[in-house]
């Protein structure tokens, strides 16, 4: 009978390289409470040729993580360290990046292999990219996820241009305000949707609250502010029947980008004759797809305008958490706060 995932990769063959031993938040069961979801403990890593192994200062919480913990996420087979979003120093690899501030994420990390929830992490060495150094390790740590499914929206799929109206629906998440910088970044007018009051949406040039007015008056607005042609890209971010709103609101040739449903049955209608006399296209987005060598590329990609302040990270809860508190962590995210949320695995994220 074969070992689990975890105890697998702790007991392979070592080689001359050291071992790295420092403690983890293990995945233990699934579909329970979150309190009793979780095991702290240690885990030994064992770097082949090619892997670096990152002293972990700061990883984020993200829904994904919830989700798996309450078995959301069939494909998971615990015991596995959770953790997506990580900022550290490495502390073996190759010669030039000894001791240099990394940051990552990946779709495979924390579900398929053991993630960032610990003091140590090993990836290969292209699975992450340099931290910008205007960046604190607790806001690298905490943007990977948001950024990194924003970019493959707004630049992959959609390829957001110059001049073109890009409305953003559930603009008040972490993945929506990142869509929003981007979208601007590239030279595009911004409308964000939400239903939150008092958000400081900077990089959205009109914000219509979802809550104020029903869908007629909202796609009315869209295509007022377009030039009567419509919108070219609409960035549906909640999904359901929501997702009929951007089927209207675009314009001839427009790009409907889908990144989120509310439940793995939820469906959504729209006008197939409106669909394609206008000759929209549909994209999906799942990060849990992206390799984390992806992740790592999209990073490096968008570190110069952090390092600028062109695009600006999220804030970060003022509550840090501990190995041991992770299932607190996870309640907090649960909420759809407003803030990130960190998990600094050594108490502190000094280097």
């Amino acid at each position: 009978r074969s070992l689990p995932r975890m105890q697998r990769r702790s007991t392979r063959t070592m080689t001359e390289t050291a071992a790295f031993e420092g403690g983890c938040a293990r995945l233990a069961r699934t579909g329970g409470e979150l309190s009793d979801a979780f095991e702290v403990g240690m885990q030994c890593l064992a770097p082949a040729a090619g892997e670096v192994v990152v002293k972990v200062l700061a990883a984020g919480v993200n829904m994904s993580d919830v989700k798996e913990a309450r078995g959301l996420m069939p494909f998971v087979e615990p015991p596995v360290v959770t953790g997506r979003d990580f900022s550290g120093v490495v502390v073996h690899g190759p010669e030039e990046l000894m001791g240099k501030a990394v940051y990552g994420t990946g779709g495979e990390l924390g579900f398929r292999r053991d993630g960032s929830h610990a003091q140590y992490l090993c990836v290969p060495a292209e699975c992450v990219a340099l931290k910008p150094s205007k960046l604190t390790h607790e806001e690298a740590g905490t943007l990977g996820v948001p950024y990194v499914t924003a970019y493959e929206a707004v630049v992959t799929k959609a390829q957001v241009a110059t001049g073109e109206l890009v409305v953003v629906q559930g603009a008040s998440g972490m993945v929506g305000r990142a869509a929003l910088q981007l979208a601007k970044q590239r030279g595009a007018t911004t409308v964000a949707l939400v239903r939150r009051e008092g958000l400081d949406l900077a990089a959205a040039d009109v914000v219509l609250n979802l809550r104020d007015y029903d869908t007629d008056v909202v796609v009315g607005a869209i295509i007022e502010r377009s030039g009567r042609r419509g919108c070219d890209v609409f960035l549906d971010l909640v999904g359901g029947e929501n997702t009929s709103l951007g089927i209207r609101a675009l314009g001839e040739s427009g790009r409907l980008v889908v990144v989120s449903s509310p439940s793995p049955e939820d469906t959504a209608s729209f006008n197939v004759f409106e669909f394609y006399r206008k000759q929209l296209s549909i994209f999906g987005i799942n990060t849990l797809a992206l390799s984390d060598q992806r992740c790592a590329e999209i990073l490096a990609t968008l570190a110069p305008a952090f390092e600028s302040g062109e695009l600006q990270p999220f804030l970060v809860n003022k509550t840090r958490y501990a190995l041991g508190e992770l299932h607190l962590a996870l309640n907090t995210v649960s909420k759809g706060l407003r803030y990130r949320v960190a998990i600094l695995p050594w108490g502190s994220a000094d280097a």
